[in-house]
């Protein structure tokens, strides 16, 4: 586990949280946990304009366009 896989635990409701453990995960190549990471921080804060645009670019990479796209102008 890492650490920022214990700072989730700890602190679910923080949305940085969420937001630095998607970066690792994006870091890593693990696009599916770093996308997954990042719209859980925007269920924490909706108006993250990183995490949105972090989750957007790791869609784009698993070439999910479409959902990228939806995360509308960034």
């Amino acid at each position: 586990m890492s650490a920022f896989d214990a700072a989730v635990l700890l602190v679910p409701t923080d949305g940085e949280s969420h937001f630095n453990r998607g970066n690792a995960a994006d870091k890593a190549g693990r696009r599916e946990e770093a996308a997954a990471a990042f719209g859980a921080a925007l269920a924490l804060e909706p108006s993250d304009k990183a995490a949105a645009f972090n989750q957007a670019n790791a869609l784009a990479a698993l070439g999910r366009n479409g959902e990228a796209e939806a995360r509308g102008p960034l």
